[in-house]
């Protein structure tokens, strides 16, 4: 093996602990927001072989511009404005998947959609969106937004922006054990047909789909679901899940809010 090999993973281990050293970052917290388990982290401290991929994001999860040695250009790697996240580390996220959140106009109903993540050759993951409003004629529309995963903080944002408009939805990583993220939407939505609007803020989660058949099954799966559907009683209980476990909504306690006088 060259020198110039050794002195590169030498340099960037060094470059690493003085930054860990800086910032009082143990190896065992520098596991944890990387995503590595410790025995991976000692190897690059110790400028050892690690994968390339490996390198790269334990770099950015310390905010270090991505340090590579050879054959970076065979990595695919988002760029740095979505987290510069290797495609090969999220590849799970690939797919389709079932969007529930709670109807914003309707009581007790629950909304459910259907997103689809995937590669684009701009290099970065982002996701296709279905949906179907009352006007059946407008049934089966989608839009396309962007994903953003920063390895500092472990959290998964879809982001739409249209003409000044924005969307979020922010989530937790996919676990294999239930397939399932969850998290919240901030949006806004009108008020009556006042053309106005307000910010509004949902609990939601995504649920993966296996060998999903896009024109068998989309045009039914774009709904309101209600007591009569199927999937309802499980939407209805992840929901709750999310809101007791998942999400924090900073509000007023009803005492301090009754206290409270006008201004």
């Amino acid at each position: 093996m060259s020198n110039s090999r050794l002195d590169f993973r030498a340099s960037r281990a060094e470059k690493l602990k003085a930054i860990m050293r800086r910032d009082k970052i143990t190896q065992a917290a520098l596991a944890k927001i990387s995503g590595y388990d410790e025995k991976t982290i000692r190897n690059l401290l110790a400028g050892k072989v690690v994968r390339e991929v490996t390198a790269i994001q334990v770099c950015q999860a310390l905010g270090l511009e991505p340090q590579a040695g050879e054959h970076i250009d065979n990595i695919e790697l988002s760029d740095i404005e979505f987290g510069g996240y290797a495609r090969s580390s999220y590849k799970s996220l690939e797919g389709f998947y079932h969007i529930y959140r709670r109807n914003f106009s309707k009581n007790g109903s629950i909304f459910r959609s259907v997103i689809e993540i995937f590669w684009d050759k701009s290099n970065k993951l982002v996701f296709k969106e279905y949906y179907s409003t009352d006007d059946e004629t407008r049934k089966g529309n989608s839009f396309i937004g962007d994903v953003y995963i920063s390895p500092k903080i472990g959290l998964v944002h879809l982001l739409i922006v249209n003409e000044g408009a924005v969307r979020l939805t922010t989530l937790t990583k996919l676990r294999d054990r239930d397939r399932i993220m969850r998290g919240s939407i901030q949006t806004q939505i009108e008020i009556g047909k006042s053309s106005a609007y307000r910010p509004t803020v949902s609990s939601i989660f995504l649920k993966k789909l296996d060998n999903y058949d896009v024109d068998a099954r989309l045009y039914d799966d774009l709904d309101m679901i209600g007591e009569e559907s199927p999937d309802y009683k499980s939407a209805c209980r992840e929901l709750k899940i999310v809101e007791a476990q998942i999400i924090n909504m900073a509000f007023l306690s009803q005492e301090t809010f009754l206290s409270l006088e006008p201004a």
